[in-house]
């Protein structure tokens, strides 16, 4: 088992995916500072009462921060993974951003010239001009229309912008 190393050339989502303030239950004893297990969290399958000093396990809520979108699996999943996050099994890519790149070949100029370029096989140039960018950033947004709406509901419209660029992954 190793690391997967790769480049991508592109067009691609990119999502602002700020900590917001959240709750989460914890269950913890209620004894009170007197009992040793005071503070410490228990399994949501544990007995109903402290094993350290008998009284009841109680569901308590505590305030943290969470990602605005923490499950992009169930975005992956329902675009029928058209798109998915660049660098997302080595943790966060970029803090506080999301990066989706395209999954599925829709018959794009980008899909024709290839946007990964570990696996390009002719030597060459490749000049990338700006109208080129310009016109695979406008065919992200029209042919993946539907992700583009998915990720502006789950993300917030201001939050989500087409870009263009080299994304350098491991995973």
């Amino acid at each position: 088992m190793g690391i997967d190393y790769s480049a991508y050339l592109g067009p691609y989502f990119r999502c602002e995916n700020p900590l917001v303030k959240s709750t989460k239950v914890v269950r913890v004893c209620s004894g009170g500072k007197t009992c040793s297990k005071f503070g410490f969290g228990f399994d949501a399958r544990a007995d109903p009462f402290c094993p350290s000093c008998g009284s009841q396990i109680i569901d308590k809520e505590k305030s943290c921060k969470k990602k605005l979108v923490d499950d992009t699996w169930a975005i992956i999943e329902a675009t029928d993974e058209a798109i998915f996050t660049a660098g997302d099994s080595v943790g966060e890519f970029v803090p506080g951003v999301d990066l989706w790149v395209p999954n599925r070949r829709r018959g794009n100029s980008f899909d024709k010239r290839g946007t990964n370029l570990d696996t390009l096989q002719d030597m060459g140039e490749y000049q990338i001009a700006p109208r080129i960018i310009d016109h695979e950033r406008h065919e992200l947004s029209k042919s993946f229309a539907v992700e583009l709406a998915l990720l502006q509901k789950s993300y917030g419209k201001d939050r989500v912008s087409v870009c263009w660029g080299l994304l350098l992954t491991a995973g």
